[in-house]
């Protein structure tokens, strides 16, 4: 498994973490996960996510601090939202391992003669 692989793997679970800690208004949380997120995103060069994750991150510290104004955090989360959604696709579109598997196909195997097998 390679390292953007890696990334792709974990961020489901970043982006998790990150939407239930907006919803639950946990500012230190968001912070920390932002934080993170912008990190292991800039480490394999996706950095429209690193720079969104960055806004995150400072917005919901200056909301830690004096600032009480949320319309900058709530805009950029909204952007952060908007650049994982357009990484994912960048990465479904050109990566093996982030398409979703092909359709299962069944056909009729069943056997009408011979015995039952079940035990």
């Amino acid at each position: 498994m390679n390292l953007l692989e890696k990334y792709y793997v974990g961020l489901d679970g970043a982006i998790m973490k990150l939407t239930e800690a907006h919803h639950k208004k946990d500012l230190q949380t968001v912070r920390r996960e932002a934080h993170s997120l912008k990190g292991s995103s800039a480490y394999v060069a996706a950095m429209r996510v690193s720079k969104a994750a960055f806004r995150v991150q400072v917005a919901a510290e200056q909301l830690l601090g004096d600032l009480h104004d949320t319309s900058i955090y709530e805009a950029s989360f909204q952007l952060l939202g908007n650049e994982l959604r357009a990484l994912k696709g960048y990465l479904r579109r050109n990566f093996h391992f982030a398409r979703p598997p092909p359709p299962r196909t069944y056909s009729d195997t069943s056997k009408t003669s011979g015995p039952c097998l079940v035990m």
